[in-house]
């Protein structure tokens, strides 16, 4: 997991993008005390390393206007009048968006950490599963994998 975070920081170096302060310990417990989930190790490495993209200048967004959000700005997601959809919309957290919330990615929590809890495209009818894991999104991320990313495969 540290590669793969060194890597995304990379990139975002490369695009003049800072990220956030790292979460503390605390902030995590406090994240998971309000909303009584358990984040998988995976996207506790991000926030306790990243933490977001920021850019005070141009905004937060990379080249792919792909904007990566901060702790303390995740959030259940929650599609009014669009019907409930599968997964329910309370377990999933949005933690980036695309051109300013045109698209949201979000991943499935729950109780249990030890679980590998997937991603999801939300945007269009019902949510649609890009990635199985945090780690994995990441993955596509750095690669550029737009097919992955945008629910092509």
């Amino acid at each position: 997991m540290k590669d793969l975070l060194a890597g995304v920081e990379q990139r975002w170096i490369e695009q003049r993008l800072a990220h956030g302060p790292p979460a503390s310990p605390e902030d995590i417990s406090a994240f998971e005390a309000r909303y009584r989930v358990r984040l998988p190790a995976d996207l506790r490495a991000y926030f306790m390393t990243l933490n977001g993209s920021h850019d005070a200048s141009a905004g937060p967004c990379d080249e792919d206007l792909i904007s990566f959000w901060h702790l303390a700005e995740l959030r259940p997601f929650d599609e009014p009048g669009a019907g409930p959809p599968l997964p329910p919309s309370d377990s999933l957290f949005v933690f980036a968006d695309w051109s300013i919330n045109a698209l949201l990615w979000a991943v499935q929590l729950s109780g249990d950490s030890n679980s590998s809890l997937p991603v999801f495209l939300v945007g269009g009818e019902s949510p649609v599963e890009v990635a199985p894991s945090f780690a994995a999104f990441l993955e596509g991320y750095l690669t550029r994998n737009m097919s992955m990313l945008f629910g092509g495969s």
